[in-house]
């Protein structure tokens, strides 16, 4: 895999085209803990913590996109590298939940 087609699978995203594409049928990842999930979380979002996301990536449909977020973007991130390895389906990033929570209001209107 050359190095643009490896940075096209981890591409931050937009709320406006991640909505699009959950609307879409896209996998809506929260790689968060068990206990910030329980606390507050996207609707539609499932939650697999970093920790797990290498045994739990099955989980994950590869038909569709996969747009991955958690609290403060390094888990996220971590979460494109991991399945960039073990999927072939385009995973997007939708960053830092503490940045866009506030200042965006996605998680009313997600």
């Amino acid at each position: 895999m050359g190095f643009w087609s490896f940075w096209k699978r981890r591409r931050a995203i937009s709320a406006d085209k991640a909505r699009k594409l959950v609307l879409g049928g896209a996998s809506l990842v929260d790689v968060r803990t068990s206990d910030e999930f329980s606390k507050n979380r996207l609707p539609g979002a499932i939650n697999i913590p970093i920790s797990e996301l290498p045994v739990r990536y099955q989980e994950i449909s590869v038909e569709k996109p996969i747009i991955v977020y958690c609290e403060d973007g390094q888990r996220s991130r971590r979460a494109i590298r991991v399945l960039g390895r073990v999927k072939t389906a385009h995973a997007y990033d939708l960053g830092a939940m503490r940045r866009w929570k506030h200042s965006r209001r996605i998680t009313d209107n997600f």
